[in-house]
């Protein structure tokens, strides 16, 4: 696979994975699935970058939890905090 086609295939599946964060079923297989190449082929994809895609829809999922928590009109408390979790 050349470099070009790692680099789209990885810019194509973050996006993804941005747009479909909220999806609970959105797994590394869903992601490779929705481009239509395989779960290795995605992989690699990502290791040109030191970095995995599971790895990567985790740490997308912890930003916007926090982004969410920050948004709940700047008030912290239990409930925003459980209504953030059950969204995310």
């Amino acid at each position: 696979m050349e470099g070009r086609e790692r680099s789209a295939i990885r810019r194509d599946a973050k996006n993804y994975i941005i747009r479909h964060l909220e999806d609970p079923d959105l797994s590394v297989e869903a992601v490779s699935q929705a481009l239509g190449v395989s779960c290795r082929r995605l992989q690699r994809a990502f290791m040109e970058v030191r970095e995995t895609p599971s790895r990567f829809i985790l740490e997308a999922r912890l930003d916007h939890a926090a982004q969410a928590l920050v948004n709940v009109e700047g008030r912290r408390s239990e409930n925003s905090v459980l209504t953030v979790a059950m969204a995310s």
